[in-house]
C-alpha cells in the first residue's frame, strides 16, 4: 500500500508543476498515475475474485450471479475512473452523462438477477 501511495502523491506532486505549463501533459501524468496504481492491485484483484468464485460454486445461481456482480463492479469502477479523468480535464459535463451511462449498463445487466429473485418469490409464495 506504501507503493501506491508513493505514486499518488508523487504523480499529484508532478502534475501540480507542470499543470500551469503544460495542462495537457499533466493530464496524460495523471492517466499514467492512475494505470500505475491500477497494475499494482490486479494481483491483490485476482485473490478476490479466486475467492468469490470458489465461494459462488456452492450455490444453484452462483456463478451466473457472481459473473454478473463481477461485471457491475467492473463497469463501476471503470466509469468513476474514466468519470474522474473527465473531471481532471475540466469536463464535468460528460463525467456526468459517462456516470449516468454506467449506472443504465448496470442496470440493464442486472435485470436477470432481479428477474430470478422474483422467480424464487413466487416460487416460495405460490
Amino acid at each position: 500500500m506504501i507503493q501506491i501511495c508513493l505514486i499518488a502523491l508523487v504523480g499529484v506532486f508532478l502534475s501540480l508543476l507542470i499543470k500551469d505549463k503544460n495542462p495537457s501533459i499533466a493530464l496524460l501524468l495523471s492517466v499514467a498515475c492512475g494505470v500505475m496504481i491500477f497494475i499494482s492491485i490486479v494481483g491483490d484483484l485476482s485473490e478476490i475474485i479466486s475467492f468469490a468464485e470458489d465461494f459462488s460454486s456452492g450455490f444453484s445461481s452462483g456463478e451466473e450471479i457472481f459473473s454478473l456482480l463481477l461485471k457491475a463492479t467492473g463497469i463501476a469502477y471503470l466509469v468513476d475512473f474514466s468519470a474522474d479523468i473527465c473531471r481532471d480535464a475540466g469536463e464535468n459535463g460528460t463525467a456526468k452523462k459517462l456516470e449516468l451511462a454506467g449506472k443504465i449498463t448496470i442496470m440493464a445487466l442486472s435485470l436477470p438477477v432481479v428477474t430470478l429473485l422474483f422467480e424464487k418469490i413466487k416460487d416460495v409464495f405460490m
